[in-house]
């Protein structure tokens, strides 16, 4: 999937934001500057997050309030082992009535559910980004699909 601007990230944030249930992990990938927060912050409005998302990088997570369940911000950059992710209760996230959006979710791939979206950014020459999407059970497959329709339509 391309996503040739800000503006398609955003667009598709809020479309993915608007297929999420409670119980729904989606694990963000790529490099620094490619765009993950930039979705999670499009997906956040369109869930009805109303504070401003920004990565928790040095506190490992941000819990937000959306309108009808609560969505945890995660980012994993710094954590010097995948126990930390653990050691703060990320377990307990993962299999809660909110919605997890994790940066840096290759760092804690072995602490990840059965069933989650895998959402992989890479920057291309042309400044545009590159999504591949993955789904490892039936609710993300779920997801998924309706994201691959959406983009035959254009978002």
């Amino acid at each position: 999937m391309r996503l040739e601007n800000v503006a398609a990230s955003r667009r598709l944030g809020h479309q993915l934001g608007q297929l999420l249930k409670p119980g729904d992990v989606l694990a963000f990938i790529g490099d620094l500057g490619v765009g993950k927060t930039t979705l999670i912050q499009a997906l956040g409005q369109a869930l009805g997050v109303k504070e401003e998302m920004t990565s928790p990088t040095f506190t490992l997570i941000h819990e937000y309030q959306a309108r009808d369940l609560p969505v945890y911000h995660f980012d994993c950059y710094r954590m010097e082992s995948p126990l930390e992710f653990l050691d703060i209760g990320g377990e307990d996230y993962l299999y809660g009535s909110g919605v997890c959006l994790i940066e840096w979710a290759d760092m804690i791939e072995e602490f990840l559910p059965q069933d989650y979206l895998r959402l992989e950014l890479s920057r291309q020459e042309d400044l545009s980004r590159d999504l591949k999407l993955g789904a490892s059970g039936s609710r993300s497959k779920e997801i998924k699909e309706a994201l691959e329709d959406l983009e035959d339509t254009g978002f």
